[in-house]
């Protein structure tokens, strides 16, 4: 392995077996990880609260608290650190009930080093990309290690680096703005704007000043120039939200940025150069809304170059208890550890489904 010691992976061991943790500790340590080992659930959830993990191995029998109670608390506390189960001969059953619970792999006992390191591997690799916080301790985080998330958070990051335009869609609280954020966040504009524009809330006449700009007595209260939005995003990113109800004529000239990356704010002569990268967002369905009549046929295909569907909340259930935790530790005050929530609390919250998405 490569990179200073901070760059180096940190993994937990949980076994009440002395000689495999010592086997495997080695082993892990040769392959240039950083490990901390424990021989009982307790230990495992004292170490957790107290340090970062970036992975676990986790036996399923144990004395005391065992290994699925261990995985239980962990996804309720919303830590979703990738978990490899060990199981033992005859536990293959409850190692499948983990992979229900949230674990990310099982391996069965005696374990094979070239087989554990390797799995090892594609689960550090599988990780939530920085784009996604499983601990959800970044700001603009999407919460969530469900297989839709991990999908989304790997097309995010195959765009992030790129300029090209992405369309984002899916239903209301799905958390369009909070993807576009990410994709900003990854690429190599982060250092410059990231501008955020509700189309759905402003009046036609004023976004179009907004977006453009204006000259000095382009309209009555035009006192004075002033640049337009996709001016003040030069050099980083601009967030179209609700691009489907943008009228035909505003519809026009944001082709013309797109195809010719130039503005003309309202009353002016001459275009301005814009460098900026466009995101736009929208739930509805903008081909519909093309075949209607409503929305220009060659804007859509301008904008849908990357197209990117967020998830509904009832297709990723396996996330509530994360969003659970996250909703937990925003509420907590400063200072204080924030209230658990039951797993019976879950079980109804997971039965719900939420058509206000994540915002709800």
């Amino acid at each position: 392995m490569t990179g200073n010691a901070q760059d180096v992976p940190h993994i937990l061991i949980v076994d009440d077996d002395r000689v495999f943790r010592l086997s495997t500790a080695a082993l892990l340590e040769g392959d240039g990880y950083k490990v901390h080992s424990v021989a009982s659930g307790q230990e495992a959830v004292a170490a957790l609260r107290s340090s970062h993990f970036d992975a676990m191995l986790l036996d399923i029998k144990m004395p005391g608290i065992d290994g699925i109670s261990v995985l239980e608390a962990l996804r309720i506390w919303g830590n979703g650190i990738p978990v490899l189960m060990i199981s033992g001969a005859g536990t293959v059953n409850d190692a499948v009930r983990a992979m229900h619970i949230g674990a990310d792999d099982f391996l069965t006992k005696p374990v094979e080093p070239d087989l554990l390191s390797a799995r090892l591997s594609e689960l550090l690799d599988r990780r939530p990309h920085a784009l996604f916080s499983s601990t959800t301790s970044q700001l603009h985080a999407l919460v969530g290690r469900s297989p839709a998330m991990l999908e989304l958070s790997a097309q995010l990051a195959r765009v992030a680096p790129t300029n090209a335009t992405v369309l984002i869609t899916g239903e209301t609280g799905t958390g369009k703005e909070l993807a576009a954020r990410a994709v900003h966040m990854q690429s190599e504009r982060k250092s410059f704007p990231f501008v955020a524009v509700d189309c759905g809330a402003l009046a036609e006449t004023l976004l179009e000043s907004e977006l453009f700009g204006h000259v000095r007595g382009a309209f009555t209260g035009a006192l004075r120039d002033k640049a337009g939005l996709f001016e003040a995003a030069s050099g980083g990113t601009i967030f179209l939200d609700e691009i489907g109800g943008v009228n035909f004529a505003l519809q026009q000239r944001l082709l013309r940025v797109l195809q010719e990356r130039e503005a003309t704010r309202v009353g002016a002569l001459k275009p301005t150069q814009v460098d900026v990268r466009v995101i736009a967002a929208t739930n509805r369905e903008l081909r519909a809304e093309v075949q209607a009549g409503r929305f220009r046929e060659d804007l859509f295909y301008r904008l849908n170059v990357f197209p990117v569907l967020l998830p509904p909340l009832r297709e990723r259930r396996s996330d509530i208890p994360l969003l659970v935790a996250y909703a937990l530790n925003r509420a907590a005050r400063p200072g204080t550890s924030p209230t658990l929530c039951t797993p019976f609390a879950i079980r109804l919250l997971r039965g719900y489904d939420w058509p206000g998405n994540v915002r709800e």
